[in-house]
């Protein structure tokens, strides 16, 4: 005979229904957390802030939060130098991570003027292209994809007569 035990399972069941409820509550930042932020980077020096722009795509959240909590810019200047540091894959006093880094933005910001754009991060993150296509004039053909709501459609017995140019 089987004898069922649903208390058993209840905690195993509570557990996995909440742990990924856990997890978003602390990994995401509420919007005063994010609103906080942007308020702090906006107090910030500009160089600073410029840093900031540049290894948007490379600095962690933990990293961003111990950056904005330094009150002085020599601790700043030390973080910013630590945070090359750890990047470096060589360990030796040339960086080529940074060197390269550095080469990829002035890139993204001469192509495209931003570091936000979409087209940028594709560059920073994978270099540049093997190759590209530059279009100087719109592609021919329709530019509107869109179809209108009620189409009459002509059967195909109908012929049109377009006036011969002058």
């Amino acid at each position: 005979m089987h004898v069922r035990r649903p208390l058993t399972l209840l905690p195993l069941l509570i557990l996995i229904l909440l742990t990924p409820l856990a997890a978003t509550a602390a990994g995401k930042p509420t919007r005063a957390e994010r609103k906080a932020e942007r308020e702090a980077i906006q107090k910030l020096p500009e160089k600073y802030r410029d840093w900031l722009e540049t290894v948007e795509l490379l600095i962690s959240d933990q990293e961003l939060m111990t950056f904005l909590a330094l009150e002085k810019d020599y601790q700043r200047d030390a973080f910013i130098k630590q945070f090359w540091e750890a990047r470096n894959p060589y360990k030796t006093a040339h960086n080529t991570f940074e060197e390269r880094w550095e080469q990829k933005v002035a890139e993204a910001r001469s192509l495209f003027g931003t570091l936000s754009d979409d087209r940028s991060h594709m560059l920073l993150l994978n270099g540049p292209p093997s190759s590209r296509l530059e279009l100087n004039e719109p592609p021919p053909g329709p530019r509107n994809t869109f179809a209108p709501c009620c189409v009459q459609v002509v059967p195909p017995s109908v012929d049109f007569k377009t006036p011969a140019p002058e």
